[in-house]
């Protein structure tokens, strides 16, 4: 198992939603007097040897970027950045760069090249991000709670 960082420098979606509630089905005791209430395997109650019953529990978690998005139309127009990480934002950044937005691909076997970061770069690149990205921003824009696109460098784990 490796370990590696990622580097996006360029346009970005940060992307505020509200938490959704996931469902987990346990098995606990049916018995209303037997006080164990903790999640069990099996048929039977370990204490008192009772049915075990079926309950939904619901617990709230942070949306993910696949939560808002579950369509198969999307799954390769952004990039969850940063996942793992413990954010109170979605950051996800795009999979194209065809329109002339690339900034640079570092090869440590081949070399290193970059263009140099210019004034004008943010807001071309916010425009083209917007232009490229129009339909899934669209979808993302009625499902969460604000979507707003910027530029910066971005760096995460995976």
């Amino acid at each position: 198992m490796g370990l590696d960082i990622h580097i996006h420098v360029g346009a970005y979606a940060v992307i505020k939603a509200e938490p959704i509630v996931e469902q987990d089905n346990i098995l606990v005791c049916s018995n209303l007097e037997c006080s164990n209430g903790k999640v069990q395997k099996g048929k039977f109650c370990t204490d008192c040897g009772m049915m075990l019953s079926e309950r939904t529990l619901g617990r709230l978690t942070r949306a993910s970027l696949y939560d808002l998005l579950p369509e198969d139309k999307y799954c390769d127009d952004l990039t969850w950045a940063a996942g793992e990480d413990n954010l109170d934002v979605i950051l996800a950044t795009g999979n194209h760069s065809d329109d002339g937005t690339d900034v640079g691909y570092i090869n440590a076997e081949y070399g290193a090249t970059i263009k140099e970061i210019t004034a004008d770069m943010p807001a071309r690149f916010i425009a083209a991000f917007n232009t490229e990205y129009a339909d899934v921003l669209a979808v993302l824009r009625e499902r969460a709670t604000s979507v707003e696109v910027k530029f910066g460098v971005l760096t995460w784990w995976s």
